[in-house]
């Protein structure tokens, strides 16, 4: 069974392996490389099957895009959410969707945020948020 770490580094080396340019975050940094990643759980069920079948865990993937001129950060923040097209990472993940894990399965459930304001290294940027659900199972 996959571990948390595993699955939140999984995620970026999906990612990363089909979007150039873009730098992936495991957990909350201090200086951050825009157009970024950043994967961190959000919930978790434990009691998802009896006798410990499984968990099902949610992940937030938030996407940060530079702000220094809004039409680029936008358009490029547009492809990144997009259900389709080649930076589509909800595309990217419905291709490979155990993230090559062994008994995980990854979706993009929704859209939970969009054209949110972050500031790091004392500059603006833009971003939005996709949630994911992954169901991790003992085998």
């Amino acid at each position: 069974m996959p571990t948390l770490k595993e699955v939140r580094v999984a995620f970026g080396t999906t990612i990363a392996a089909s979007i150039g340019g873009i730098n992936v975050y495991h957990r909350v940094s201090a200086n951050i490389l825009v157009p970024c990643l950043v994967v961190m759980p959000a919930k978790a069920d434990y009691l998802m099957t009896f006798n410990r079948g499984g968990d099902l865990w949610d992940f937030d993937l938030h996407i940060l895009v530079p702000s220094g001129d809004d039409d680029v950060g936008q358009d490029l923040l547009d492809e990144y959410v997009a259900g389709t097209g080649d930076r589509s990472i909800v595309s990217i993940i419905h291709a490979d969707k155990t993230l090559g894990l062994a008994n995980a399965e990854a979706v993009v459930t929704a859209m939970t945020a969009y054209n949110f304001r972050f500031e790091a290294v004392g500059a603006l940027h833009i971003g939005a948020t996709l949630r994911a659900r992954v169901v991790i199972t003992n085998s």
